[in-house]
């Protein structure tokens, strides 16, 4: 599974998965991940989550946690994290 936080680098990979690589099986989130996180947050409370995990972000924050799973395992000291 790959994901996008949304705009038009998501179209052009939902574009490029279908069209040169043939997969078939391609939808997006409307809004991105990001739209999925606040929603989730804000009316869905008690839903359990589809994405686990933590959405890697490309600033300071590192990620931003979708849920408290910790999916990795560090490769100083081995601890779990949900930055991988």
């Amino acid at each position: 599974m790959t994901y996008c936080t949304g705009g038009i680098r998501c179209v052009k990979v939902g574009a490029y998965l279908t069209q040169e690589m043939g997969f078939k099986n391609v939808s997006r989130l409307a809004g991105g991940i990001i739209a999925y996180d606040r929603t989730l947050n804000e009316k869905a409370a008690e839903e359990e989550p589809l994405f686990k995990g933590t959405n890697f972000v490309f600033d300071g924050r590192l990620g931003r946690a979708i849920t408290e799973d910790a999916l990795g395992e560090c490769i100083t000291c081995g601890a779990e994290t949900s930055l991988v």
